[in-house]
């Protein structure tokens, strides 16, 4: 299992994106620990010591963006969020009716 295995999306793919946990934390200018908590899951028993579930708060969103503009990467809003993906059957196969 790579390390990668038990990070959380999307955060990590944005980390990733700008080089790691300590680009992603100069970028958006907060502590490299704080940017490594953007993709650790969230400890419901001790908020203080878990994660944000994947999601980077939005407060760090745009300067995120803004770092990656300057610095030649791909980074847009959209990485910010879930993809969604697509079904593998229709309500049909599923045993549903579909209303018409």
């Amino acid at each position: 299992m790579s390390d990668d295995a038990e990070y959380l999306e999307p955060a990590n793919s944005v980390i990733e994106k700008l080089g790691g946990p300590e680009k992603a934390a100069e970028a958006a200018g907060v502590h490299v620990t704080r940017a490594r908590r953007w993709r650790l899951p969230k400890n419901p028993a001790n908020p203080k010591n878990g994660g944000t579930g994947g999601i980077i708060p939005s407060t760090h969103q745009q300067p995120l963006l803004d770092w990656a503009r300057a610095h030649n990467i791909e980074l847009t809003p959209e990485d910010f969020f879930v993809r969604a993906h697509p079904r593998s059957r229709s309500r049909e196969s599923c045993g549903r009716s579909v209303a018409a």
